[in-house]
């Protein structure tokens, strides 16, 4: 290292971050100890995730999944959509979901635009090919009288759900990712760091691999079912719009089989999520998170309750922030596009905090 430095052969940063990366691998530190001489090994976990952002931006990997997932999907709206937000989710998974968004979007952005110039050089050769079939070309200039009717109009209204749709689907399917790891969102690195620091003996019961066991599935119907609420919000597909009704019908159903727990428990728990979602609508997720984690593992001791049965479905809640533009920084970027009004953005993504809570899942999990 000391050759590096006089001879700056490679960045003064790689070289500070060196023992990081070789302690470990040669074992002579663990990870942990050799973070703790930079920072807390949970800010060097994030500073990992950031790393990776600009690794993946600078060589455009983000544009390389972005297109071919939708060579796989296709071009229709629908497949567009699940398309992005599977690409989004992956990559989220990694990275922060702002580095994911920022990147998504202008990809979003130029689909949207070509799909535009598409379908206005479609409607002027369709009105140029009708005027001319009945013998009326003298009226090309004024062609606008057309082209402006009843299904010129139900056009544009169909374009602007598109763009609302699509825009959408990047910053729920950046927020939803991020939570299937512990370091693709905040406030799973500060879960980690609040267990750490709370309860030193059960430092194994919260890793990279448990955790992604059980938040991993939940992350792909979180990402399902937002796909399924747009395309029923967006695109008036019947089809969706019965998938729902039985979906809304089913949940309910499915209390009686919580009987592993006390209804005071439950009702707790599911209180406290909903109060999360609330406050991280206004506040900074991050912040939501390390303020009232500390609360509910010290209420969840002192009512003999298992602290990850209240910390877990707390900590999902704070990243599905989806209802105010100011409420996570995707929702601000989608919005800085001026697709979306906040009338679009708060149309009931409520849905999407239900299913973060699941008592079955999380009984096998803990």
């Amino acid at each position: 290292m000391a050759v590096y430095w006089c001879t700056e052969v490679i960045p003064l940063a790689v070289t500070a971050l060196l023992p990081a990366l070789l302690f470990p691998l040669f074992k002579i530190l663990d990870s942990k100890q050799v973070s703790i001489q930079y920072m807390k090994d949970t800010n060097m976990l994030f500073l990992g995730g950031l790393i990776v952002a600009v690794a993946v931006e600078h060589w455009n990997l983000h544009k390389r999944i972005a297109l071919r997932t939708l060579l796989w999907v296709g071009t229709k709206p629908a497949q567009l959509m699940l398309g992005f937000m599977g690409a989004t989710a992956f990559l989220s998974m990694w990275i922060s979901n702002t580095a994911t968004t920022a990147m998504m979007v202008p990809i979003v952005e130029a689909v949207l635009q070509q799909m535009e110039a598409t379908s206005a050089a479609t409607e002027a050769s369709l009105g140029t090919l009708e005027l001319a079939e009945k013998g009326k070309a003298g009226e090309l200039p004024g062609n606008q009288a057309t082209l402006e009717g009843p299904s010129a109009r139900q056009q544009e209204v169909n374009r602007k759900k598109v763009c609302k749709a699509l825009t959408l689907c990047i910053c729920y399917s950046a927020s939803i990712g991020g939570t299937a790891t512990l370091t693709g969102t905040g406030p799973n690195v500060v879960l980690l760091g609040q267990m750490q620091e709370l309860f030193p003996d059960s430092k194994d019961i919260v890793n990279f691999a448990s955790w992604f066991g059980f938040a991993f599935p939940n992350m792909l119907i979180m990402l399902l079912l937002s796909w399924f609420w747009l395309r029923f919000m967006y695109a008036s597909d019947a089809t969706v719009a019965i998938f729902v009704a039985i979906l809304l019908f089913i949940m309910p159903s499915q209390k009686p089989k919580f009987n592993f727990c006390s209804q005071t428990e439950e009702a707790i728990t599911l209180i406290m999520s909903s109060l999360i979602a609330v406050l991280t609508e206004c506040t900074s997720n991050v912040a939501t998170t390390t303020l009232f984690l500390p609360i509910f593992a010290s209420m969840s001791r002192s009512i003999g309750l298992n602290p990850l049965y209240i910390m877990i479905p707390c900590t999902l809640s704070s990243s599905f922030a989806f209802m105010l533009p100011v409420a996570t920084p995707p929702n601000a970027i989608v919005f800085s596009y001026g697709h979306l009004k906040v009338s679009d953005m708060v149309t009931p993504p409520l849905l999407f905090t239900r299913i973060s809570y699941d008592p079955l899942v999380l009984r096998d999990t803990l």
